[in-house]
Protein backbone atom coordinates (compact mmCIF):
# COMPACT_ATOMS: atom_id res chain seq x y z
CA UNK A 1 0.00 0.00 0.00
CA UNK A 2 2.76 2.11 0.49
CA UNK A 3 3.11 2.75 -3.11
CA UNK A 4 -0.21 4.06 -3.31
CA UNK A 5 0.46 7.40 -1.51
CA UNK A 6 2.53 10.41 -2.67
CA UNK A 7 5.41 12.34 -0.52
CA UNK A 8 4.53 15.14 1.03
CA UNK A 9 5.03 18.54 0.53
CA UNK A 10 7.61 20.70 1.52
CA UNK A 11 8.05 21.11 5.02
CA UNK A 12 5.87 24.61 6.25
CA UNK A 13 8.16 26.70 8.29
CA UNK A 14 7.09 25.65 11.72
CA UNK A 15 8.12 21.86 10.78
CA UNK A 16 11.09 22.27 8.58
CA UNK A 17 13.00 24.01 12.11
CA UNK A 18 12.35 20.55 13.83
CA UNK A 19 12.36 18.15 11.06
CA UNK A 20 14.03 17.17 7.37
CA UNK A 21 12.94 15.07 5.17
CA UNK A 22 15.09 12.13 3.83
CA UNK A 23 14.24 11.12 0.29
CA UNK A 24 12.92 7.41 -0.20
CA UNK A 25 16.05 6.53 -2.05
CA UNK A 26 18.46 7.62 0.19
CA UNK A 27 20.27 4.68 1.43
CA UNK A 28 21.01 3.87 4.85
CA UNK A 29 24.78 2.13 3.71
CA UNK A 30 26.31 2.51 0.30
CA UNK A 31 27.11 -1.08 0.32
CA UNK A 32 23.53 -2.07 1.38
CA UNK A 33 20.51 -1.49 -1.12
CA UNK A 34 17.88 -0.82 1.33
CA UNK A 35 16.96 2.62 2.05
CA UNK A 36 15.95 4.32 5.46
CA UNK A 37 12.57 4.74 3.99
CA UNK A 38 12.03 0.82 3.54
CA UNK A 39 13.60 0.20 6.90
CA UNK A 40 11.09 2.37 8.54
CA UNK A 41 8.22 0.93 7.36
CA UNK A 42 10.18 -2.41 8.27
CA UNK A 43 10.43 -1.31 12.19
CA UNK A 44 6.84 0.30 11.82
CA UNK A 45 5.20 -3.12 10.88
CA UNK A 46 6.85 -4.53 13.96
CA UNK A 47 4.35 -2.68 15.94
CA UNK A 48 1.22 -4.63 17.05
CA UNK A 49 -0.86 -1.62 16.58
CA UNK A 50 0.35 -1.49 12.94
CA UNK A 51 0.31 -5.04 12.12
CA UNK A 52 -1.13 -6.45 8.87
CA UNK A 53 -0.74 -3.34 7.05
CA UNK A 54 -2.81 -1.51 9.51
CA UNK A 55 -0.96 1.50 8.95
CA UNK A 56 -2.70 2.42 6.02
CA UNK A 57 -6.07 1.71 7.51
CA UNK A 58 -7.47 -0.64 10.12
CA UNK A 59 -8.40 -2.57 7.17
CA UNK A 60 -5.97 -1.96 4.63
CA UNK A 61 -5.27 1.14 2.23
CA UNK A 62 -8.12 -0.64 -0.11
CA UNK A 63 -10.88 -0.11 2.33
CA UNK A 64 -11.02 3.43 3.32
CA UNK A 65 -12.98 5.23 6.52
CA UNK A 66 -10.87 3.34 8.97
CA UNK A 67 -8.71 5.56 9.85
CA UNK A 68 -4.39 5.06 8.68
CA UNK A 69 -1.97 7.51 6.57
CA UNK A 70 -1.97 8.61 3.39
CA UNK A 71 0.96 10.53 1.60
CA UNK A 72 3.83 10.49 3.42
CA UNK A 73 7.63 10.69 3.43
CA UNK A 74 10.64 9.73 6.59
CA UNK A 75 11.59 12.99 8.41
CA UNK A 76 14.58 13.23 11.16
CA UNK A 77 14.25 14.93 13.91
CA UNK A 78 16.61 18.26 13.61
CA UNK A 79 16.84 19.39 17.32
CA UNK A 80 14.74 18.90 20.18
CA UNK A 81 11.18 18.43 19.76
CA UNK A 82 8.24 17.82 21.88
CA UNK A 83 5.36 15.40 20.94
CA UNK A 84 2.14 14.78 22.06
CA UNK A 85 -0.18 11.64 21.98
CA UNK A 86 -3.57 10.57 24.47
CA UNK A 87 -3.86 7.49 25.20
CA UNK A 88 -3.33 5.27 29.08
CA UNK A 89 -0.03 5.20 30.28
CA UNK A 90 -0.10 5.16 34.38
CA UNK A 91 -2.63 2.59 36.10
CA UNK A 92 -3.73 0.24 38.56
CA UNK A 93 -4.54 -3.30 37.07
CA UNK A 94 -7.75 -4.84 37.71
CA UNK A 95 -8.72 -8.54 38.60
CA UNK A 96 -12.01 -8.77 36.44
CA UNK A 97 -9.85 -8.68 33.28
CA UNK A 98 -10.72 -5.40 32.20
CA UNK A 99 -8.87 -2.32 31.19
CA UNK A 100 -6.66 -0.50 34.42
CA UNK A 101 -7.91 1.94 36.26
CA UNK A 102 -5.91 5.25 35.37
CA UNK A 103 -3.39 6.56 38.49
CA UNK A 104 -3.06 10.08 39.82
CA UNK A 105 -0.72 11.15 37.69
CA UNK A 106 0.74 14.51 41.00
CA UNK A 107 4.42 13.78 40.75
CA UNK A 108 4.11 14.12 44.42
CA UNK A 109 2.06 10.97 45.13
CA UNK A 110 3.74 7.81 44.73
CA UNK A 111 1.13 4.76 45.02
CA UNK A 112 3.19 0.96 44.81
CA UNK A 113 -0.15 -0.46 43.19
CA UNK A 114 0.41 1.69 39.91
CA UNK A 115 2.64 1.32 37.12
CA UNK A 116 3.49 2.46 33.83
CA UNK A 117 2.25 0.23 30.87
CA UNK A 118 4.10 -1.02 28.19
CA UNK A 119 2.01 -2.28 25.00
CA UNK A 120 1.13 -0.88 21.63
CA UNK A 121 -1.70 1.06 22.64
CA UNK A 122 -0.02 2.39 25.51
CA UNK A 123 4.40 3.54 26.03
CA UNK A 124 5.03 2.05 22.73
CA UNK A 125 1.94 3.42 20.48
CA UNK A 126 3.51 4.92 17.56
CA UNK A 127 0.74 7.52 16.80
CA UNK A 128 2.31 10.91 17.89
CA UNK A 129 1.30 15.02 17.16
CA UNK A 130 3.39 18.00 16.87
CA UNK A 131 2.80 19.05 20.40
CA UNK A 132 2.52 22.70 18.85
CA UNK A 133 -0.20 21.99 16.16
CA UNK A 134 -2.79 21.46 19.61
CA UNK A 135 -1.83 25.05 21.27
CA UNK A 136 -4.50 26.95 22.06
CA UNK A 137 -7.28 23.83 21.47
CA UNK A 138 -9.56 22.11 23.92
CA UNK A 139 -9.02 18.34 24.22
CA UNK A 140 -11.94 17.60 21.96
CA UNK A 141 -10.49 19.64 19.80
CA UNK A 142 -7.09 18.15 19.09
CA UNK A 143 -8.82 14.86 18.96
CA UNK A 144 -11.19 16.13 16.04
CA UNK A 145 -8.09 18.35 13.98
CA UNK A 146 -4.65 16.68 15.11
CA UNK A 147 -4.68 13.00 16.91
CA UNK A 148 -7.65 11.77 14.98
CA UNK A 149 -8.43 10.05 18.39
CA UNK A 150 -11.10 8.55 20.29
CA UNK A 151 -12.24 8.48 24.13
CA UNK A 152 -13.30 5.15 25.52
CA UNK A 153 -14.58 4.34 29.07
CA UNK A 154 -12.74 1.13 29.57
CA UNK A 155 -15.58 -0.96 30.63
CA UNK A 156 -14.57 -3.41 28.13
CA UNK A 157 -11.83 -5.38 28.22
CA UNK A 158 -10.97 -4.61 24.53
CA UNK A 159 -10.94 -1.47 24.87
CA UNK A 160 -7.94 1.09 24.64
CA UNK A 161 -8.70 4.29 27.29
CA UNK A 162 -7.69 8.11 26.13
CA UNK A 163 -7.89 9.43 29.21
CA UNK A 164 -4.36 10.43 30.00
CA UNK A 165 -2.13 12.63 28.06
CA UNK A 166 1.91 12.27 27.85
CA UNK A 167 4.37 14.50 25.94
CA UNK A 168 7.95 13.14 24.82
CA UNK A 169 10.95 15.23 23.95
CA UNK A 170 12.42 13.53 21.05
CA UNK A 171 16.28 14.61 20.21
CA UNK A 172 17.64 15.07 17.16
CA UNK A 173 18.39 12.06 14.90
CA UNK A 174 15.27 10.23 15.48
CA UNK A 175 13.04 9.03 12.27
CA UNK A 176 9.47 9.46 12.05
CA UNK A 177 7.06 8.89 9.38
CA UNK A 178 5.12 11.57 8.78
CA UNK A 179 1.88 11.56 7.06
CA UNK A 180 -1.76 13.19 6.25
CA UNK A 181 -4.53 10.95 8.58
CA UNK A 182 -7.02 9.40 6.34
CA UNK A 183 -10.86 9.76 7.33
CA UNK A 184 -12.66 7.65 9.77
CA UNK A 185 -15.78 6.98 9.66
CA UNK A 186 -17.73 7.66 13.10
CA UNK A 187 -21.17 8.22 14.05
CA UNK A 188 -20.96 11.65 14.84
CA UNK A 189 -18.09 14.22 15.75
CA UNK A 190 -16.26 14.61 19.17
CA UNK A 191 -18.92 16.77 21.57
CA UNK A 192 -17.54 18.90 24.34
CA UNK A 193 -20.50 17.52 26.62
CA UNK A 194 -20.02 14.03 25.90
CA UNK A 195 -17.03 13.08 28.14
CA UNK A 196 -15.98 9.84 27.56
CA UNK A 197 -16.83 7.63 24.77
CA UNK A 198 -16.80 11.25 22.49
CA UNK A 199 -16.18 9.27 19.53
CA UNK A 200 -17.57 5.80 18.09
CA UNK A 201 -17.18 3.74 15.08
CA UNK A 202 -20.50 3.56 13.30
CA UNK A 203 -21.70 3.30 9.62
CA UNK A 204 -23.25 6.54 9.72
CA UNK A 205 -20.66 8.15 7.36
CA UNK A 206 -22.23 11.90 7.64
CA UNK A 207 -19.93 13.17 9.95
CA UNK A 208 -16.51 11.45 9.22
CA UNK A 209 -13.51 12.33 11.38
CA UNK A 210 -11.00 14.00 9.59
CA UNK A 211 -8.14 16.84 10.00
CA UNK A 212 -9.14 19.95 8.82
CA UNK A 213 -5.62 21.59 8.27
CA UNK A 214 -3.77 19.60 5.07
CA UNK A 215 -0.22 20.73 7.27
CA UNK A 216 -1.53 18.95 10.38
CA UNK A 217 0.32 15.50 9.94
CA UNK A 218 0.13 12.32 12.09
CA UNK A 219 4.09 10.93 13.30
CA UNK A 220 4.56 7.22 13.40
CA UNK A 221 7.69 6.31 16.07
CA UNK A 222 9.15 2.73 15.58
CA UNK A 223 9.20 1.99 19.19
CA UNK A 224 6.95 4.84 20.59
CA UNK A 225 8.73 6.80 24.04
CA UNK A 226 10.83 4.67 24.04
CA UNK A 227 13.11 6.23 21.57
CA UNK A 228 13.00 9.53 24.02
CA UNK A 229 15.30 9.68 26.53
CA UNK A 230 14.95 8.91 30.15
CA UNK A 231 13.58 11.46 32.14
CA UNK A 232 12.22 13.28 28.64
CA UNK A 233 8.50 12.02 29.03
CA UNK A 234 5.50 13.08 31.57
CA UNK A 235 2.16 11.60 31.42
CA UNK A 236 -0.98 13.86 32.72
CA UNK A 237 -4.23 12.71 33.47
CA UNK A 238 -6.51 15.19 31.57
CA UNK A 239 -9.99 14.02 33.19
CA UNK A 240 -12.30 17.20 33.05
CA UNK A 241 -9.55 19.21 31.46
CA UNK A 242 -10.73 20.85 28.14
CA UNK A 243 -7.53 22.96 26.98
CA UNK A 244 -4.59 21.38 25.94
CA UNK A 245 -2.28 24.54 27.65
CA UNK A 246 -3.46 23.64 30.64
CA UNK A 247 -3.07 19.57 30.25
CA UNK A 248 0.56 20.39 29.57
CA UNK A 249 1.90 23.59 30.20
CA UNK A 250 4.88 23.49 32.92
CA UNK A 251 4.65 19.61 32.99
CA UNK A 252 7.82 19.19 33.82
CA UNK A 253 6.50 20.15 37.21
CA UNK A 254 2.97 19.08 37.37
CA UNK A 255 3.12 15.72 35.30
CA UNK A 256 4.17 12.05 36.26
CA UNK A 257 7.98 11.51 34.70
CA UNK A 258 8.02 8.22 32.89
CA UNK A 259 9.70 5.42 34.45
CA UNK A 260 10.80 3.16 31.36
CA UNK A 261 12.74 0.83 33.86
CA UNK A 262 9.17 -0.03 35.78
CA UNK A 263 7.87 -0.88 32.72
CA UNK A 264 10.38 -3.69 31.61
CA UNK A 265 12.36 -1.45 29.25
CA UNK A 266 14.72 0.86 29.30
CA UNK A 267 14.49 4.10 27.31
CA UNK A 268 16.49 4.27 23.72
CA UNK A 269 17.00 0.74 24.15
CA UNK A 270 16.11 0.03 20.59
CA UNK A 271 16.29 4.07 19.47
CA UNK A 272 15.93 4.13 15.33
CA UNK A 273 17.88 6.85 13.99
CA UNK A 274 20.15 7.91 11.67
Amino acid sequence: GAEVFSVLPDLSSNLADYFEKIDRSEKVDSSDDETYYVEVLTELGKNDALADGMLFGDNGYDNPGHGGIGNHDVVEVTKPVVMSIWGQFYARKRSDGKVPLSCDTDPSIDDPACEFISGANNLENPWYSFFDDSRDMSVVQSKNEVSQTCWSDGNNPWEVVMNQGMVCTFEPGVLMLAGVGLWRATKGPLQEEDGENICEDGTDWDHPQKVVKPDVYQYLIANGSYDANPNSCYVCNIGDKVDVNDVYDDYETKCKPVNFASAGQAANSNVFTL
